[in-house]
């Protein structure tokens, strides 16, 4: 697989799930909810998200 086949199969969003490890789950109690630390199926992660996306 290559080309726009390949780039559609890895930003296809529904295939994956973010992880928030025991290091993130412990920032997200100084931090609270960001890119990194929000749980990946709430509004504020996608909040998150789509801050910086436009500059990528």
């Amino acid at each position: 697989m290559t080309g726009l086949d390949l780039v559609s199969e890895l930003c296809d969003e529904a295939r994956f799930r973010k992880s928030v490890g025991p290091d993130l789950e412990f920032l997200r109690g100084v931090v609270g909810d960001g890119l990194f630390t929000a749980y990946s199926d709430k509004p504020n992660w996608r909040k998150a998200h789509d801050i910086p996306f436009p500059a990528f």
